[in-house]
């Protein structure tokens, strides 16, 4: 855990530093976008950007310490960890959206894959959960 004057960060979280030449093209790729109500609609913007894109927090630190702090360099891409939770018939994996999902439809190509088309609630021992219209519903299948 690395003890700053604004926050904590635990173990596991990328720091970006910000000391380099590539400095916008990160601070692009990592500031979420906002767009006026009454604007229209963007352009590419968040096709590129990460955390409207894959759903995650970029959290700008002031604090200088964050140069000293002891962190290790990342030698290779990140690998996504994921779980499937309950059991049953069908898996359900919601949709938000994100163009990463693209790769995932290609390697399920040889399934049959069906889009809700309204949104939706499933109530489990766990807890509910809400599906907006576009989740996946992929009954099980070997393979």
């Amino acid at each position: 855990m690395i003890h700053l004057k604004e926050m904590s960060i635990p173990p596991i979280v990328y720091v970006v530093l910000l000391n380099q030449p590539y400095r916008n093209y990160a601070v692009d790729l990592l500031s979420p976008q906002h767009y006026p109500k009454d604007g229209g609609e963007p352009y590419d913007d968040l096709s590129w950007n990460l955390p409207n894109n894959f759903h995650l927090e970029g959290t700008p630190i002031a604090d200088k310490a964050i140069l000293t702090a002891p962190l290790a360099l990342l030698t290779a891409p990140p690998k996504a960890t994921g779980v499937v939770h309950g059991t049953g018939p069908v898996f359900l994996l919601h949709d938000d959206g994100q163009e990463s999902l693209l790769a995932a439809r290609f390697a399920l190509a040889k399934y049959k894959l069906e889009i809700a088309e309204k949104k939706f609630t499933v109530n489990t021992d766990e807890g509910s959960d809400d599906f907006e219209a576009g989740s996946w519903i992929l009954p099980r299948k070997t393979g």
